[in-house]
C-alpha cells in the first residue's frame, strides 16, 4: 500500500523497483509500475540460484498529478536459499525472458 503520512492512499504512485544479485553488483531484473486505486501494487518474483539480491524500491508521484508526497527509496538485501529446477523450468524461464 502507498500511502502518506495521514494514511492516505495514494492511487498515482509511480514504483520503480530494481533487483541486484550481490555477487555481481549489477541489475538483474528492473521493472516500473503504478499504484492502483486502492493504493496497492504487488510484485512477485522468484529467486532460484541462491545468491544473495538486493531489491531497491523508489517511489514517486506521477508527473502528472498533485500528489502530496516526494520521492522516497527503500532498499533491502535479502538472502535466497539455493533450488534445483527441473531444466525445463529453467529454459521455459530464458526463452521467455527480455533482455533490458
Amino acid at each position: 500500500m502507498v500511502a502518506d503520512a495521514n494514511g492516505t492512499l495514494i492511487d498515482n504512485a509511480v514504483i520503480d523497483i530494481e533487483t541486484q544479485a550481490m555477487e555481481y553488483g549489477r541489475p538483474v531484473m528492473l521493472l516500473s509500475g503504478q499504484s492502483d486505486a486502492q493504493g496497492s501494487f504487488a510484485w512477485q518474483q522468484q529467486f532460484f540460484d541462491g545468491a544473495r539480491q538486493r531489491i531497491m524500491v523508489n517511489v514517486a508521484p506521477d508527473p502528472n498529478s498533485n500528489a502530496p508526497f516526494e520521492l522516497f527509496a527503500l532498499a533491502e538485501q535479502i538472502e535466497v536459499e539455493g533450488i534445483a529446477l527441473l531444466i525445463l523450468t529453467r529454459l521455459i524461464g530464458l526463452a521467455t525472458s527480455r533482455p533490458f
